[in-house]
């Protein structure tokens, strides 16, 4: 169980497509493997899921609450304490599962202007569209994602680090080869180069533009540029498995137990806090939440079979979550409130010393928080 990044230039139907191809290839989707998916509420997302028959569809808290947060606004005006404290109640009822008494608060709302009307019938709309998607205390409880940030940040990772640099202009051809190229560095696949070079040769070999047009047909060997870049990159990828076999390193079980305690003695003081969702960057605060979730998977993959997962690119995937995590507190912290930060660090450390170590392993699948 590790990140795998796929991508393509397409539409949904084809974004779905190698999901699933990728997916099947890598021998992740068994008889009864379910498959979270996490969206917006956009149709286009869910009307595709029917892919993937087992599944569980997950709306996105974090865009369920940006909705909520419009309809405060509105009704109680930017910036006001009441929206903060209304909304921040929402929240944590969303978190605990209570969709429908959420739904039946909103019904019982008495808007202050017209367009605070307006928008409460969407909001209530929206989530009763996706309420059977909002059971988010069961999906916590399993250890599931409740935000799409790691899809966001991986494609500004993928995409936009790579090919939205200032002054580049990129053709169709040139773009999906450098993403080709990109997915096997990104996935640590290079031994999937040589079958890149011929999926990606039958893909852009006599395609029609959208004028109807034909393209000329390209060919990927001789002189093509991917046949360039598998020479050129030759000799680094000689050295690269010429590497001493890799060593999971002695400390990293005690690394990845402290860091998760050390997150959960955060979420547990800032919940003893009662702070308004407004006074807690939430941006940095989800990104918290995806870094526990990665070492919660690291400290299943420590438990695996010898063999089961790329342990290089597993390895690299973990160190550096662990190295994100000092400057991503440091930042959280200093953008709280004055008066948080004035008491947070004592609460952090009581409540540190309260937790068993056993809860490192919260949520970790097939271990007792209780013992490890």
């Amino acid at each position: 169980m590790r990140r795998f990044l796929v991508t393509c230039l397409g539409n949904a139907d084809a974004i779905f497509s190698r999901l699933w191809a990728e997916l099947e290839q890598l021998g992740w989707l068994g008889a009864n493997t379910v498959v979270v998916l996490v969206g917006d509420g956009a149709e286009w997302i869910w009307n595709r899921a029917w892919i993937f028959p087992r599944r569980c569809e997950v709306l996105d808290f974090w865009h369920a609450l940006k909705h909520a947060w419009r309809f405060a606004r509105l009704q109680y005006g930017e910036g006001s304490k009441r929206a903060e404290r209304w909304v921040h109640q929402l929240a944590q009822n969303m978190r605990a599962g209570k969709v429908e008494a959420v739904i039946q608060r909103l019904q019982r709302l008495t808007p202050s202007n017209e367009d605070a009307r307006q928008y409460l019938k969407e909001l209530i709309g929206y989530y009763r569209d996706n309420a059977q998607r909002m059971r988010y205390d069961e999906y916590l409880r399993l250890g599931y994602g409740i935000g799409s940030g790691a899809v966001e940040s991986a494609h500004k990772q993928v995409v936009h680090a790579r090919m939205r640099q200032a002054g580049m202009r990129w053709s169709e051809a040139g773009a999906r080869r450098l993403l080709a190229l990109r997915l096997q560095l990104l996935n640590d696949r290079w031994d999937m180069l040589d079958q890149l070079r011929h999926d990606i040769g039958g893909r852009l070999s006599g395609g029609r533009r959208p004028g109807g047009q034909r393209q000329p047909r390209i060919q990927i060997d001789e002189p093509g540029l991917i046949g360039h870049a598998v020479r050129a990159l030759a000799p680094r990828l000689a050295m690269r498995f010429a590497r001493s076999p890799v060593v999971i390193p002695a400390d990293l079980r005690s690394r990845l137990e402290a860091a998760r305690l050390e997150l959960l003695a955060l979420f547990r003081a800032l919940d003893r806090m009662d702070l308004a969702p407004a006074e807690i960057p939430q941006l940095l605060l989800r990104q918290l939440f995806e870094l526990d979730a990665d070492y919660a998977e690291a400290l299943w993959a420590l438990d695996q079979t010898p063999g089961r997962f790329k342990l290089r690119a597993r390895l690299r995937d973990t160190s550096a979550a662990l190295e994100r995590m000092p400057q991503l507190l440091t930042k959280f912290r200093r953008l709280l409130p004055p008066r948080a930060q004035s008491t947070l660090p004592a609460l952090e450390r009581s409540v540190r010393k309260s937790l068993n170590p056993g809860e490192a392993y919260n949520m970790v699948p097939t271990r007792n928080p209780q013992n490890g």
